[in-house]
């Protein structure tokens, strides 16, 4: 009878689940008894996701990232396990539960971010700074707590950990305004400029104003 129930009332159902302190046994018990898998096939519930969800329903992670969620005025808690429970499929497998579940368009651009971020992490490692920070700027910060609750790669970890709590506060001191101020005309290079600027703070390559000074005049050279 679970294919005549729509989606937006069997989201209901697991909304409500997933606030409960014992959501992960709550699945598990959904699971063995077939329901996930009717619900749709790629709704897959294992060891893994039960370690995940079981420490992020205690809510007592790193307040990092509440506070880089708060910024962005994305605090829904529900939005996070929703993506790590989709993060390990494929695109063609999460599309078919988004659609399922008739998810919204804001859950639904977290987890397809999420999912592309957790394909590309082994990358990042060894990646410069600036490198690292052009791909987690790129993502929503629920995509970023979820790809890294979902990595046990320590390396990893630190690298997230480096982004929020030094790396994304990171910029030029100059700004817009200083460049007109100078006389350049404003433009798309002013994006270039800026950006450059902040890469260059970001690998270490600047570290003083002076510097951010002459590595302008450098690029208005070229």
């Amino acid at each position: 009878l679970l294919d005549r129930v729509s989606g937006d009332r069997i989201r209901h159902e697991i909304d409500s689940i997933l606030i409960e302190k014992n959501v992960a046994k709550e699945l598990l018990r959904l699971s063995e008894l077939g329901v996930l898998k009717q619900i749709h096939s790629n709704l897959v519930w294992d060891n893994w996701l039960s370690d995940r969800f079981s420490f992020l329903a205690a809510r007592n992670y790193s307040q990092m990232w509440f506070d880089l969620r708060l910024r962005k005025g994305d605090v829904e808690h529900t939005q996070t396990l929703y993506t790590i429970w989709c993060i390990r499929l494929e695109q063609q497998q999460v599309m078919g539960v988004i659609k399922r579940l008739k998810l919204a368009a804001k859950l639904k651009q977290n987890i397809l971010s999420a999912c592309q971020l957790w394909s590309r992490l082994d990358e990042i490692k060894g990646k410069a700074p600036s490198e690292i920070v052009s791909v987690f700027d790129s993502a929503p910060p629920i995509a970023l707590q979820a790809a890294y609750f979902s990595t046990s790669d320590e390396e990893i970890k630190n690298i997230f950990e480096q982004y929020i709590n030094n790396w994304v506060n990171i910029s030029p001191t100059l700004t817009g305004h200083d460049l007109q101020q100078l006389g350049i005309p404003p433009g798309p290079q002013y994006k270039s400029i800026l950006q450059n600027l902040r890469n260059a703070r970001l690998n270490g390559e600047i570290e003083d104003d002076e510097g951010e000074l002459a590595l302008l005049n450098h690029l208005l050279e070229k």
